[in-house]
């Protein structure tokens, strides 16, 4: 401490204390570093790890494979990760591992086949079975309520006149006629019959003969009644038309139908250009075209309208609409024009309902137009039946005409998406039973069916050939878990099953579609009476396809927290949107593909306002919990926990600095990962994502994470009906879908008039709880508000995992597009409660409480439903002030990338489809360990001194992985040779065509020769039993090997040789792993053939049991450096003696720190030879080395001369025989 550092003021002495005994921390452990697929952790990401517990925790442990059980919804299960055995063999003896999680990253410029992710073999609907295939939906409701409604007409005349018909047409365009005249196909009334009630009873017979309508009122006798109640049946539309004669008189039929008219409105701002024109259709077909021909000239289009006179109605915009309207309304067409002033003509079809919504043509110059206020190219808006037509002719005797209608009500009803299926080819797919509008058994898609019971449906799924009649499964299923007939047990879920590659197509387990996501909970939520109505939709709407899910890994993330609305005040709800408030915050899953929106949901807890928000605290605070998605309110399983969060960019417990911002992103031009953020990551599974006004401290101080938005859905669409109608709706869903060709489809949904257009479909939706008390919690105050996981039971609803999926490709996860909205936007502003009668409150969340009733909620204090609005007029302080102070939300959006169909997504590098020869652009898999390579190839960013892929046997990829080990100069690459054991979830070939050889192995390194002392090679397969649950599981020898590598480097040193029964001994637990059989065993010849050709054999003998039986490395040239025992000796010795060199970077160059260096290499070297890796060692650094001419240009230059021990590999002992009296001596 200098002395200057001193404060002398007055007289005393004074004493420091200086610490100059610290040491630099030593450089850390090296070990391997292996690529593969893992359970769960960062994605192409190095990650190293220092223990087994350490590994379990990132990355999940090792998969034994063999596990089909719901694949589409639980991952994976199907196959080894070979890469997390050989973490785990290594592990078991020595420390640490870098581990590289394989993901699907696509090259930049991949198309096709060469995109991540994964798609059906064939994408869209098709009216031939063996074109078609993609995703379909299975929608489902309530079953509306349906009101008949009916007419009373009354017979009050005897005076039928000659020539007098009844005629009725019902919606299928039958017609019945009575008369009293000639007329082909008619009733003709018997004039015998002549009194009131037997004219009425002929009409009413002539009604039930096949009519869809119904006629009563005579009960079961005819009696001296002569009132006619007219009825729509159950399966029918509304009557069409009825016209009757004299004799019917009585009262007026009101107006009973309810249809809206379609309408279009448009505004000029200038009068339009001459010859431009409007055509207009109007509900019964009838076309009018209008022509501008303001100059008066009467050259218009044959039979167009001329549009003149604008200029004396006052010219431009105003005498153009008013024209326009005048000359509309003038014609005999059923359109009514509007003039709204300003420009505005508003036009309206007579004739109400979806008859209506017709098209506009118009040539009518864009520049003549408000802006987005031009012509539109149809009439919008129109829906229901329109009102049916009962008139009285005028026979010249009865002077009055009555309208009415004869139709139902229905009530309005919202259903959900409740499952999706991928028709992976060839095969259609339909429900099958009773159709909703006539009740005839049927199957197909795109019509309405009737529920077999509460949640019950019955599903076909066809195929052309292969099966009975070409039906693959033809059952019945419900959305109970508990149920037999629960619809994740009554189809198959694993789309691997799917893959022709893997598995054989004549086999029973091959198929033609999978169960994807089922949503149990919503269907619950949504469809509460005993029965339904449903329909199966292709999820396609021509530009976005439900089944391509071709994209690279992606990270779960929440939407973001917001703020708390500071207004106060009766009119602060009636402004109020939770879509103004400030985004805080949000977290985001650290590279792990969907393990995180899976596994894990987040809570919000303890919200407190600032100790003193106008002083020097002004900042409240919060804790972040991560949880375990399955766990309860009741039974909190905490992963992560964040306590005393803020958001003061100067404190310590700023929730970016308390759990980290950084995150990584691969630069594929410069092939490495870029790092950004600010903060390093304390949680081992998210960072925060921030908005930069936050970051910066300008956001209001008080603000705290009050809410969340919830992940996107698609829009949910209305149930159009009309005839041949093509019905544009923004989400992921079409309609007009024709059956596969069985069945002439004419509206959105065959049979919609069963719902009369007023059924809605939502895509799922995840449910908010609703009331503190759901659970049964102890205190209700320890409930959490936000997203309900349990779906408001005790345990979690399996569901919730598939609305958390990622989007198809081409659809934004993270921002809401025409496609998509947000679920939610959840907040505790919106906290009401429900009064007892002892003064007990108990909290009640109610969306859009804060702003949906206004000022009026406010100012009573009271919402519908007996409900008090909790903050009332006041601060947001009163919700904290009650103890509601916590919510939770979930990760959405998550994907690994890799493809469902592959048990084994390395398949498609090692063994392709025919035709297919991996590379970047047409694999990504193949691209993914070029990445994971890669991202390996800077020393100075990661350190290891063994590289291994295990399982990949593509010979490319090998070479590159010993390449890169080569380029670094201080690993070894340990790789696995095409040609031996073919795991069964990479081919569709029987176990004794997978068996391999040893001449395949040979001849695959001689076709693709890899010729580096920097490389290692070994045969066969082996079988090791899983530590976890005892399972055999066959891997590849790279696992084994790496085992023996940390074995032999943990009991005596890295520059023995890993081989033999002392280090190399499997069956005696030298793998780290239980060895326990080998895939091929080997004979002498075997052997001797493989190590000829630098592949390490793995001999199993009688006694001694499974054995490493050489040390080769891929070197061809003969010498020391061909043994793995030299090359990982020169790697230590390389790696240790550049870390001293590193101590004297930058000092002089001079023989004092000469001496430096040497007075530290040479003990070291002497220890190394005193550990008998090597026999002898000369260092030389002087001036012959480092010359003068070297130390100008700043150059210190050293050599060391090595001579290595050599491993043992061949014994050779000579026994003689001697004869008796031979002396031993000689």
């Amino acid at each position: 401490m200098s002395v200057e550092k001193y404060k002398f003021i007055s007289p005393g002495i004074f004493v420091s204390e200086i610490d100059n005994t610290g040491r630099l921390q030593s450089p850390g452990d090296v070990g391997p570093a292996i690529i593969g697929r893992a359970e769960k952790g960062p994605i192409l990401k190095p990650v190293t790890v220092d223990t087994y517990f350490d590994f379990v925790k990132t990355f999940g442990n090792p998969i034994p494979g063999g596990a089909g059980s719901d694949v589409a919804r639980n991952g994976n299960y199907t196959s080894p990760t070979y890469a997390g055995y050989a973490a785990q063999a290594w592990l078991r003896n020595n420390s640490p591992v870098t581990f590289v999680r394989l993901g699907g990253q696509a090259d930049p410029s991949a198309s096709g086949t060469g995109l991540a992710g994964w798609q059906t073999t064939q994408t869209s609907p098709s009216t031939t079975t063996d074109d078609n295939g993609g995703a379909f939906g299975l929608f489902i409701a309530d079953a509306p309520t349906r009101t008949y409604l009916t007419a009373t007409l009354e017979v009050t005349s005897l005076d039928i006149s000659p020539g007098q018909t009844i005629s009725f047409t019902d919606n299928l365009g039958t017609e019945r006629i009575i008369t009293s005249g000639t007329v082909t196909n008619a009733t003709t009334f018997d004039a015998s019959k002549t009194t009131v009630v037997e004219i009425a009873e002929q009409i009413h017979e002539a009604i039930n003969s096949g009519s869809l309508i119904t006629s009563t009122g005579f009960g079961g006798a005819i009696g001296a009644v002569s009132v006619l109640s007219l009825t729509a049946n159950t399966a029918a539309a509304p009557l069409q038309t009825a016209t009757l004669p004299k004799l019917y008189a009585g009262p007026s039929i009101a107006e009973l139908g309810s249809a809206t008219a379609a309408t279009a409105s448009f505004t000029f701002t200038d009068k339009p250009n001459e010859e431009t024109t409007l055509s207009l259709t109007d509900a019964s077909n009838t076309t009018v075209v209008f022509e501008i021909d303001d100059n008066g000239d009467g050259v218009v289009t044959g039979g167009a309208v001329a549009v003149t006179g604008i200029a004396g109605a006052g010219g431009g915009a105003t005498g153009t609409a008013a024209r326009l309207t005048a000359l509309i309304n003038a014609n005999a067409f059923d359109i009514t024009a509007v003039d709204e002033g300003g420009g505005k003509v508003t036009l309206t079809q007579d004739t109400a309902g979806t008859t209506g919504n017709k098209a506009i043509s118009s040539t009518l110059t864009a520049g003549a137009f408000a802006a987005n206020k031009g012509v539109p190219t149809q009439f919008f808006g129109g829906s229901g039946i329109p009102a049916i037509v009962l008139s009285i002719e005028n026979t010249g005797e009865i002077a009055n005409n009555q309208t009415g209608s004869l139709s139902a009500s229905y009530s309005a009803t919202t259903g959900t998406l409740a499952a999706v299926w991928y028709i992976d080819e060839k095969a259609t797919i339909g429900l099958s039973g009773s159709r909703s509008d006539t009740g005839a058994d049927d199957v197909g898609a795109g019509i309405y069916f009737d529920s077999l019971g509460k949640h019950q449906f019955k599903v076909q799924i066809s195929s052309s050939a292969g099966t009975p009649n070409g039906v693959l499964i033809d059952t019945k299923f419900d959305f109970t878990d508990t149920s037999d007939n629960y619809v994740r047990k009554a189809f198959s879920t694993n789309p691997i099953l799917t893959n022709s590659s893997v598995v054989d197509t004549t086999s029973n387990s091959y198929n033609k579609y999978w169960l994807g996501e089922t949503y149990e909970g919503a269907v619950v939520e949504k469809c509460t009476t005993s029965d339904q109505i449903g329909v199966i939709l292709p999820l396609n709407n021509g530009t976005n396809l439900g089944s391509d899910f071709r994209r690279d890994y992606a990270d779960a993330e929440t939407g973001f927290f917001f703020s708390q609305d500071l207004a106060v005040g009766p009119s602060a709800t009636g402004s109020y949107s939770p879509d103004n408030m400030q985004n805080l915050f949000k977290l985001v899953a650290r590279n792990s593909g969907d393990y995180v929106s899976r596994n894990l949901k987040v809570s919000i807890s303890d919200i407190r306002q600032a100790p003193d928000d106008t002083a020097d605290q002004p900042y409240g605070s919060f804790s972040v919990l991560l949880r375990r998605i399955d766990d309860t309110d009741n039974r909190v399983e905490i992963v992560e926990q964040f306590n005393n969060c803020n958001l003061n960019p100067n404190s310590p417990n700023f929730i970016g600095r308390k759990i980290g911002d950084k995150f990584v992103e691969w630069d594929d031009e410069d092939k490495r990962y870029r790092e950004y953020g600010d903060y390093d990551n304390r949680s081992a599974y998210v960072y925060v994502e921030l908005p930069e006004e936050v970051k910066a401290g300008e956001t209001d101080a008080r603000f705290l994470p009050f809410g969340v938005r919830g992940p996107l859905v698609f829009k949910d669409f209305q149930d159009f009906t009309g005839n041949g109608e093509t019905v544009a709706i923004n989400t992921l869903v079409s309609g007009n879908f024709n059956n596969y060709g069985t069945t002439n489809i004419t509206s959105f949904i065959e049979g919609a008039q069963v719902t009369n257009g007023t059924t809605r479909f939502e895509f799922p939706h995840l449910r908010l709880r609703v009331s503190a008390s759901e659970g049964d919690p102890v205190d209700q105050l320890n409930s959490y508000y936000g997203v309900d996981t349990t779906f408001n039971s005790s345990r979690l609803n399996k569901s919730v995992r598939d609305h958390l999926k990622i989007f198809p490709a081409g659809i934004s996860n993270v921002n809401a597009s025409a496609l998509t909205e947000r679920m939610f936007n959840f907040t505790l502003d919106d906290i009401c409660f429900l009064s007892a009668s002892n003064g007990a409150r108990f909290f009640v969340h109610k969306t859009g409480a804060r702003s949906a009733d206004g000022a009026t909620a406010v100012d009573s204090l009271h919402l519908r439903g007996g409900l008090s609005y909790l903050r009332g007029d006041g601060p947001y302080t009163t919700v904290l002030d009650a103890g509601v102070d916590k919510f939770t939300t979930v990760f959405a959006g998550g994907f690994d990338g890799l493809n469902i169909k592959e048990s084994e997504p390395l398949r498609e590098v090692n063994y392709p489809d025919a035709g297919i020869s991996p590379s970047n652009t047409v694999s990504s898999v193949f691209n993914s360990l070029n990445v994971a390579i890669n991202a390996l190839r800077d020393p100075e960013v990661v350190e290891f001194d063994i590289a291994a892929m295990p399982g990949v046997v593509n010979s490319t990829l090998n070479r590159k992985l010993v390449d890169m080990c080569e380029e670094r100069g201080d690993a070894l690459g340990i790789v696995d040779i095409k040609g031996g054991h073919i795991p069964a979830n990479q081919s569709t070939l029987d176990s004794t065509q997978r068996r391999g050889s040893v001449q395949e192995v040979v001849d695959t390194l001689k076709t693709n020769p890899i010729d580096s002392s920097y490389g290692a090679a070994y045969y066969p397969y082996v079988q090791i039993s899983d530590l976890n649950n005892g399972q055999v599981v066959t891997v590849p020898p790279s696992v084994v090997a790496i085992g023996a590598l940390s074995y032999s480097q943990n009991t005596s040193e890295l520059w023995f040789a890993p081989a033999g029964f002392t280090r190399g001994g499997l069956s005696s637990g030298r793998a780290g792993l239980p060895v326990v059989g080998v895939k091929d065993r080997l004979t002498s010849r075997d052997r001797d053939k493989l190590y000829e050709n630098r592949i390490n054999p793995i001999a199993q003998f009688p006694a001694e049991g499974i054995v490493i039986f050489g040390q080769k490395t891929l070197q061809v040239t003969p010498s020391a450096l061909d043994r793995i025992n030299v090359r990982r000796l020169m790697i230590f010795l390389k790696r240790q003696i550049s870390r001293f060199a590193a101590t004297v970077l930058f000092d002089q160059n001079v023989q004092t720190t000469w001496n430096r260096f040497t007075g530290v290499v040479e003990p070291f070297l002497r220890g190394v030879q005193a550990g008998l890796g090597i026999t002898q060692f000369k260092l030389v650094l002087d001036e012959t080395t480092t010359t003068p001419d070297l130390v100008d240009r700043n150059i210190l230059y050293a050599k060391i001369f090595i001579r290595p021990a050599r491993a043992i590999e061949f014994i050779a002992i000579d026994f003689i025989l001697t004869d008796s009296g031979a002396a031993f001596e000689d």
